[in-house]
């Protein structure tokens, strides 16, 4: 038998889809009507001479992805696979090795195989064991600064219709006193408060969250590296959020061994 339904009533099963489609991609105001959530990257780039910029390529080194919900965040931690024959490269492969829940209050680390609300703690530690463990943007700490010998505040900049504020820092290489290397910071004023930046530091010294930063490419080493933030999305997947709910309880659960 052949089903035909009225007008209304297809009306109201697109209104149910669509209803369904926008749960799955809700903001955290499920769990939490105040609660601040999305997804982040920190791309690494590399300064091609040839091309005069800089660009991403995951097969040199692949990107960080950061997502947060409050005061906790989970990193995605990639490496590189590669195979040889006869000591040459021949393929390469990206894989993502673990995943590392941070809370942020508390400054503990708890590392997972996979994104899963049934995943199994691998390990877990302190914020003392982090400089030695942990893996990924350490955007939640102050950074020294000492050596940077100068700020110069540069004219702002127009990029996809945001404006950037832009400070040029002269720094001190580390262990060579007669060397320096200097850099172009990015800073979004839009996004105050946010969790994250390049440099915590020098962040709180502009005022505005650092988002890019660019180290000039000399003579001697024509092609630096960098770093960006982009934000990708200011909400959470139902599966994500399920993952934070059950790896914030299981933080209670097994609490870590100071």
């Amino acid at each position: 038998m052949i089903k035909i339904y009225s007008n209304n009533r297809i009306f109201s099963l697109q209104i149910a889809i669509a209803s369904l489609l926008a749960i799955a991609i809700l903001s955290c105001n499920i769990s939490n009507k105040s609660s601040k959530c999305g997804v982040v990257t920190f791309n690494p780039l590399f300064y091609y001479p040839d091309k005069k910029k800089y660009l991403y390529n995951e097969n040199i080194q692949p990107n960080y992805t950061v997502w947060y919900k409050d005061n906790s965040v989970i990193v995605q931690v990639k490496g590189i696979s590669t195979e040889s024959e006869n000591g040459v490269t021949v393929k390469k492969k990206i894989l993502v090795l673990y995943y590392t829940f941070i809370d942020l209050r508390k400054m503990l680390f708890y590392q997972y195989r996979n994104f899963s609300d049934t995943a199994v703690i691998l390990r877990s530690y302190s914020l003392a064991q982090a400089d030695s463990l942990f893996w990924g943007p350490r955007f939640y700490k102050k950074n020294d600064i000492s050596n940077i010998q100068s700020f110069i505040k540069l004219a702002d900049t127009i990029i996809d219709d945001k404006v950037f504020k832009r400070q040029k820092m002269v720094e001190r290489i580390t262990g060579d006193n007669d060397s320096f290397q200097t850099s172009i910071g990015y800073f979004d004023c839009t996004r105050q408060g946010t969790l994250f930046q390049i440099n915590k530091s020098i962040s709180e010294y502009v005022g505005c969250p650092m988002v890019g930063y660019y180290l000039l490419p000399t003579q001697k080493y024509p092609t630096p590296p960098a770093t960006e933030i982009k934000f990708i999305s200011e909400e959470l997947k139902i599966n994500e959020i399920r993952v934070f709910d059950a790896w914030e309880k299981n933080e209670k659960k097994y609490p870590v061994k100071q």
